[in-house]
């Protein structure tokens, strides 16, 4: 698979905990351009899940999520997490993700893994900063890659309760260009991750 407009450090970064930003060219949801048949299915039913998680055990943090799609990266698949500039959490994915999910499944578990990211506090610079090439200082890889894992196993609940199917989902990630072994890789490789979501999908 090949990704064009942006190396593919970025790509693969663009999931990073985000902080706040304000992306004006990011619209609301829902969309209804070709790509996005999934989108509405999925998001009306993960959102009020993540939601209720969220309230739940961060009862102190705003769970309004909200989800964009960012138009201006119709090849480049991302998805990210991140605040708008009145504190809302919100979950983009850009118009390459949609083209490429191949069931609501797949759509369900990236909202779910990256709402699960906001559930968890993950904090770090925001992956639009990456995609739009400014310079920030990277969390160091080792805590990116946990807090990988830990969106996963959390967007398997998540999907799950949603009424989606969390491995058929999570699918969509081995798609993705395997970051191997790199010390520098911000991702799990394909085999950990995948053994992660696995677990976390037997341990109900």
């Amino acid at each position: 698979m090949r990704y064009l407009g942006l190396p593919l450090l970025l790509v693969m970064a663009a999931c990073l905990p985000a902080g706040s930003v304000d992306s004006p060219v990011a619209v609301p949801a829902p969309a209804t351009r070709a790509g996005t048949t999934h989108f509405d299915a999925a998001v009306a039913r993960v959102l009020p899940v993540a939601t209720d998680i969220c309230e739940m055990q961060r009862p102190d943090a705003r769970c309004d999520f909200k989800v964009v799609i960012d138009r201006r990266y119709k090849v480049t698949p991302n998805a990210y997490q991140t605040v708008d500039a009145e504190g809302r959490p919100v979950l983009g994915v850009t118009e390459g993700l949609l083209a490429l999910v191949a069931n609501s499944d797949e759509l369900a578990f990236v909202l779910a893994h990256e709402a699960a990211h906001h559930i968890a506090g993950h904090r770090g610079e925001t992956a639009l900063r990456l995609l739009q090439h400014r310079a920030p200082v990277m969390p160091a890889p080792d805590d990116l890659r946990r807090t990988e894992l830990a969106a996963d196993a959390m967007g398997v609940a998540i999907a799950r309760a949603a009424g989606f199917d969390p491995l058929r989902g999570a699918r969509f990630f081995l798609r993705l260009p395997d970051p191997g072994q790199a010390a520098q890789a911000t991702h799990p490789d394909h085999q950990t991750r995948w053994r992660n979501v696995t677990q976390a999908a037997a341990a109900r």
